[in-house]
């Protein structure tokens, strides 16, 4: 969806690390959402918070509509 429409996903340049040694938090990701100017280390992800549901749904349905199309096609 991101590709099609890039304007339905709201998110944040980050730096983001996942925990892989640890025993207790392996597999955990950390990311650094202090304001820019106090970032110590590079951005190298990013991190969508929110959504435009509405958007999001009219693509799905878009896209199955546009899927069953095709599929009615061949048969």
């Amino acid at each position: 969806a991101h590709i099609i429409d890039p304007t339905i996903f709201k998110g944040e340049e980050v730096f983001l690390d996942c925990e892989i040694e640890s025993v207790v938090s392996r597999g955990s990701c950390i990311v650094d959402l202090r304001p820019l100017g106090r970032r110590i280390r590079p951005l190298n992800a990013t991190v969508y918070f929110d959504v435009d549901r509405e958007k999001f749904m009219d693509l799905l349905y878009k896209s199955c509509e546009i899927l069953d199309a095709r599929v009615k096609e061949e048969n």
